[in-house]
């Protein structure tokens, strides 16, 4: 697994939006999207990594896609804590336990200062995980199981929810 921060052009690119990163690029993209789709996905908090993993490889096994943390299910931008953020390590190495390293994913924290200018961002914190297209090496599987995590099962992403892979979507043809 191959983890990075994510430089700010290339998330935008990844979203495709070509503008540099500003104080309005996030409020766009929460506007823009009216919700989650396949390829973007919003948490309020942080999850288990377990959780993350399952997001994931379904992303990464249907295209890619974008988590962003710290969005409740209205898209309203509540942001997280700062003091959650300090699991992120923890985060990471529990990922590490249940991903592929062939699974390339990034992510970046996002702090907007505390100042009217960027209005319901103001002083809020995103954290963001960025899962490019990489079917190269795809289907990807778990690892390890975690509760409900299962080792060599194929998730895809589906109306938004991340499932299994029907015998006809879980086939390697589907995935080259």
């Amino acid at each position: 697994m191959i983890k990075k921060l994510i430089p700010n052009q290339a998330f935008l690119d990844a979203i495709g939006i070509a503008d540099q990163f500003d104080v309005g690029t996030l409020m766009n993209l929460i506007e823009q999207y009216y919700g989650e789709r396949n390829e973007l996905d919003f948490k309020e908090k942080l999850i288990e990594p377990h959780k993350l993993a399952k997001i994931m490889l379904a992303m990464a096994n249907s295209g890619g896609g974008t988590i962003i943390f710290g969005i409740n299910d209205n898209n309203e931008p509540i942001g997280l804590d700062e003091s959650s953020l300090s699991d992120i390590t923890e985060i990471e190495s529990k990922l590490s336990t249940l991903l592929p390293q062939a699974l390339v994913y990034s992510h970046q924290i996002i702090r907007y200062p505390q100042d009217e200018i960027y209005k319901k961002l103001s002083g809020k914190i995103f954290l963001i995980f960025y899962i490019p297209s990489q079917y190269r090496n795809a289907p990807f599987l778990a690892i390890r199981e975690s509760n409900d995590l299962k080792k060599n099962r194929i998730y895809v992403r589906r109306n938004t929810s991340v499932e299994e892979a029907t015998e006809k979507e879980g086939t390697v043809k589907n995935f080259v």
